[in-house]
C-alpha cells in the first residue's frame, strides 16, 4: 500500500509536471513560429535555413559574433587562420529565378568546312550545322587587304574555326530545324560562343538583326583591325 502512494506521489510531483512544461515549451515554440512565418526546422519538414526570410534571419541572428573562445582543431590537422576582432555575418544568397536552360544538342567529331558551318553525325545522319547570327566567308574566298595584298581570308577563317573547336565536341542549341541535315544553332565549346567568337576576331559579321554583342564584337573588331580587316598575314597570300 505504502508503495502504491510512492509510486503515486512520484508520477504526480515528477513525470507529470516534467512532460506537462515539455509540452507547454514546444506548443510555445510552434506558437511563435507560426505567428513569426518562421518554418520549423525538423526531419521531414523539407525546410532549409536559406528557406528562411532574409527579415526572420536579421532579426533573430546576430549581426557580428565574437571570434571562437578556444582551438578545438583536432590533432594533427592545421588549424585554420587566427581570427581578430568579430566576424560579420553573411546571409544566404536569394534563390534564382532564372528557368532552366535551353536543351543543348552535343556534335562530337565535327568537320570544319568554313567559317560559319560544321559536318558531324547525329544519330547516324550526316548533318551541316550553321553557326547563328553570322555571315562568314566561304572556304574559297579572298580579302583584299589595306596595302592592296589579296590573301585567302576564307581559308584562314575555317582554320581559326577549327583551331578553337580542336577535337572538343560542340554544344548547340537549335534555333531552326526547317531542314534537319542543315540546321541553325547557337553553338558553344566550353565557355564560347562560337559564333560571338569568330565575329570578335574579324573572321565573321554579324547577320542582319543579330543583336547588339555581335555588333559590338564587330566594331572591336574593325577598331583593333583583327582578323579580316588588318593586314595579310604570312604564308595565306592569294595566288
Amino acid at each position: 500500500m505504502a508503495r502504491g502512494r510512492r509510486r503515486r506521489g512520484f508520477l504526480a510531483n515528477v513525470v507529470v509536471p516534467l512532460v506537462g512544461g515539455t509540452a507547454i515549451t514546444v506548443a510555445a515554440i510552434v506558437a511563435f513560429a507560426v505567428s513569426s512565418g518562421v518554418p520549423i526546422l525538423g526531419p521531414g519538414s523539407g525546410a532549409r535555413t536559406a528557406d528562411l526570410p532574409r527579415a526572420a534571419i536579421e532579426r533573430f541572428v546576430p549581426e557580428t559574433v565574437g571570434p571562437p573562445d578556444r582551438d578545438v582543431t583536432p590533432e594533427g590537422v592545421t588549424p585554420g587562420p587566427r581570427v581578430e576582432g568579430r566576424l560579420t555575418r553573411v546571409l544566404p544568397e536569394p534563390r534564382s529565378t532564372a528557368g532552366p536552360r535551353e536543351p543543348e544538342t552535343q556534335f562530337r567529331r565535327v568537320v570544319v568546312l568554313d567559317g560559319g558551318r560544321f559536318r558531324a553525325i547525329q544519330d547516324r545522319t550526316p548533318v551541316l550545322v550553321r553557326l547563328f547570327g553570322i555571315k562568314a566567308p566561304g572556304f574559297r574566298d579572298v580579302c583584299t587587304d589595306q596595302n592592296g595584298a589579296e590573301w585567302k581570308c576564307g581559308a584562314r577563317a575555317r582554320a581559326e574555326l577549327a583551331r578553337l573547336i580542336r577535337n572538343r565536341s560542340v554544344a548547340c542549341v537549335i534555333v531552326d530545324d526547317t531542314n534537319p541535315v542543315e540546321p541553325l544553332g547557337r553553338c558553344r565549346v566550353g565557355v564560347y560562343d562560337l559564333s560571338e567568337w569568330m565575329v570578335r576576331y574579324g573572321w565573321a559579321d554579324p547577320a542582319e538583326g543579330a543583336g547588339p554583342t555581335l555588333e559590338e564584337a564587330a566594331a572591336e573588331a574593325r577598331r583593333k583591325q583583327k582578323g579580316r580587316f588588318g593586314p595579310a598575314p604570312l604564308g595565306v597570300i592569294a595566288g
